[in-house]
C-alpha cells in the first residue's frame, strides 16, 4: 500500500490538474482579499458617494482644481477589522464552498486518472490488491483535503495580514485547530462520496457535476427545505436534519466560537457542536468508504 501511495504522490505532483486547482484556490482567495481591501478604501467610499450624487442629481462635494484636500478625504464605508479568523476566513473559503468543491474535484480527477491513463491495468487486483488499492486511495484523498485546507487557510490569512487587516477577536490556537480539523473531516466526507461516484461512473462529467452539486451545498439546502415541508405533515421529520452533513456545514460556518455550544437536537441533546460534527462526518466517511468497497470489489477495475 505504501508503494502505491508513493507512486500516486509522484504522479500527483506531476499532474497538471493538481497545480491548476492549487492556483485557483490561491488566486480566488487573494482576489477576495483585494476586493475587500478596495471596499474598505476611501476611493470606494468616493465612488459610492458620487454614484448617489448622480442619482439624486445633487452635488455632494466641491473640489478645487479637481482634487480633494486631505482634510476633506471621505472616510471609508467599511472597516478593515474582521471579527475572527475562523468566522470571516471560514466564510470565504469554507462557507463559500471553495475548499469543498476543489477538494472533491481533485479527488475525482485522482480516481479517474487511474482509468484514463491505464495505470490501474498494471496493478494486482486480487482481493488483497483491491483492498490495498482502495485503502491507499482513501488515505490520499483525505490527505489532499488537508492540503487544500492548509493552502486556503494560509492564503487567506497571509493576504489579509499583508493588506493590513486585523481581527477583533484573537481565538485560542486550540479552537482554531479544532475548527480546521472538523472542516477537514467534513471535506473528507464529501470527497469520499464524490470518489464513490467517480469509481462507479468512471465519468469526468458525472463526477464533476456530483462535486459541484454535493460540495456546494445545493443538494443539502434542497433536502433541508423538503424536510421542513415534510415536518408540517410528519413532525418526527424535524429530527432528520441533525443526522445530515448539511447541518454540520451550517454549524461550522459560524466559526470556532460556536463549537462549544450544546446541540438542540434530541438525538444529540447536551453534547457540544464539535462532537456532533465529529460523529456525523466520521459516519458519512465510513459509509462512503464501505459502499465504495462493496460495490466495486467485484467489478472489473481494468
Amino acid at each position: 500500500m505504501f508503494n502505491l501511495l508513493r507512486a500516486d504522490l509522484y504522479r500527483l505532483v506531476h499532474a497538471r490538474y493538481f497545480w491548476v486547482i492549487t492556483a485557483i484556490a490561491i488566486a480566488a482567495l487573494v482576489s477576495v482579499a483585494l476586493l475587500l481591501n478596495w471596499i474598505a478604501s476611501p476611493e470606494f467610499a468616493q465612488t459610492v458617494n458620487d454614484s448617489i450624487a448622480q442619482n439624486e442629481q445633487t452635488s455632494v462635494l466641491e473640489v478645487d482644481n479637481g482634487a480633494l484636500d486631505e482634510s476633506d478625504e471621505i472616510a471609508p464605508l467599511n472597516s478593515k477589522v474582521m471579527s475572527s479568523f475562523t468566522y470571516d476566513c471560514g466564510q470565504i473559503f469554507f462557507d463559500s464552498s471553495l475548499v469543498g468543491i476543489l477538494g472533491s474535484l481533485i479527488a475525482a480527477f485522482l480516481i479517474l486518472s487511474d482509468f484514463k491513463k491505464g495505470y490501474i491495468k498494471n496493478l494486482p487486483l486480487d482481493n488483497r490488491g483491491r483492498r490495498n488499492y482502495f485503502a491507499e486511495k482513501l488515505i490520499l484523498v483525505a490527505c489532499l483535503q488537508a492540503y487544500l485546507i492548509a493552502v486556503c487557510a494560509l492564503a487567506s490569512l497571509l493576504s489579509f495580514l499583508a493588506l493590513d487587516f486585523s481581527f477583533e477577536t484573537i481565538e485560542p490556537v486550540e479552537d482554531v485547530a479544532l475548527w480546521l480539523f472538523l472542516v477537514w473531516l467534513y471535506s473528507t466526507a464529501m470527497a469520499y462520496i464524490v470518489s464513490c461516484i467517480a469509481w462507479l461512473s468512471r465519468s469526468e462529467a458525472v463526477s464533476s457535476m456530483a462535486a459541484l452539486i454535493l460540495s456546494s451545498g445545493i443538494l443539502g439546502v434542497i433536502v433541508l427545505q423538503i424536510i421542513g415541508w415534510l415536518a408540517n405533515i410528519l413532525p418526527a421529520a424535524e429530527q432528520i436534519p441533525q443526522f445530515l452533513l448539511a447541518s454540520v456545514r451550517i454549524e461550522l460556518s459560524n466559526g470556532a466560537s460556536d463549537l462549544w455550544i450544546m446541540c438542540a437536537g434530541e438525538a444529540f441533546l447536551m453534547i457540544p457542536i464539535w462532537a456532533h460534527a465529529l460523529i456525523i462526518c466520521i459516519a458519512f466517511s465510513l459509509i462512503a468508504a464501505i459502499i465504495s468497497w462493496i460495490l466495486c470489489r467485484k467489478r472489473d477495475m481494468a
